[in-house]
């Protein structure tokens, strides 16, 4: 129930003429003239419906107190609410400035949280090499899945200090450090990132290494193998062909047959 007491409270702060569903409302959510009043005293004058939400999400006037000692400026209520909802409290902010990024904005704040960008994976970062990293790449790290032990293990096969625009390629197009040691088994060692990156997207997996090598084909080059794929060139080709008396065909050949396959079937 509200009571007389509770509505004069509200009235005193200036809260009148609130509809009976409003004031049970408020009374539900714990918005009382107390409430009201510290709002008022952070600089606010809000109305029942941004003084419900403000207290369903935890945006109190003493947050918005504190928010604003950071040198965030006075954030609208809207901005308090999407602070609490991702966790982007005052200590947060401290942590983020202690590592020199000074003049953040609550967008950019929300948006490092959203994304996982904590203190604790810039400092990961930071120790394997990766100073006064720009905050949108460090967004783009943790969608794209560069942990630092992705990094470091990266590393460990010596690719060391990679680019960042690379780290993101790599995860993008699936190149592992699994999928490296892999092709350094099979004889393809110290292979530049950008051929590893091609070989992923065209389909030139260990697999596909290993069925081309067990029909007379080992050793090929990474972009002949590259060459391959784009033209259709397997394991199964090799064998049909052979089957048809080819055989001992060179690796132009093998191309040409498949781009040309009609012309060899009569020269056949």
């Amino acid at each position: 129930d509200v009571s007389r007491a509770y509505v004069q409270g509200l009235q005193r702060e200036g809260v009148r003429n609130v509809a009976a569903g409003d004031l049970v409302k408020m009374k539900i959510h714990g918005v009382d003239g107390e409430y009201v009043a510290g709002y008022r005293n952070a600089g606010y004058t809000l109305g029942v419906d941004d003084l419900v939400k403000t207290r369903i999400h935890g945006a109190t006037p003493a947050f918005a107190q504190e928010v604003k000692k950071e040198g965030l400026g006075q954030p609208t209520v809207d901005d308090l609410v999407k602070m609490r909802i991702h966790g982007v409290t005052p200590e947060f902010v401290r942590e983020m400035q202690a590592l020199g990024y000074k003049d953040l904005n609550i967008d950019t704040l929300v948006k490092l949280r959203i994304h996982g960008v904590t203190p604790e994976f810039i400092k990961s970062i930071s120790d394997l090499g990766y100073k006064s990293v720009p905050l949108d790449d460090f967004v783009r790290m943790r969608i794209h899945g560069v942990s630092p032990e992705f990094v470091k293990s990266l590393s460990d096969l010596g690719y060391k200090n990679v680019p960042i625009d690379d780290l993101v390629k790599l995860r993008i197009h699936g190149v592992t450090a699994e999928f490296i040691k892999e092709m350094s088994d099979l004889g393809y060692k110290s292979v530049p990132l950008d051929d590893l990156v091609k070989m992923r997207i065209h389909g030139v997996t260990p697999e596909y290494i290993k069925q081309m090598r067990d029909v007379g084909y080992g050793g090929v080059g990474v972009e002949r193998l590259v060459q391959f794929r784009i033209h259709g060139v397997d394991a199964d080709l090799v064998r049909d062909l052979k089957a048809h008396g080819f055989s001992n065909l060179s690796a132009d050949d093998l191309v040409d047959f498949s781009i040309h396959g009609k012309r060899w079937l009569k020269r056949g």
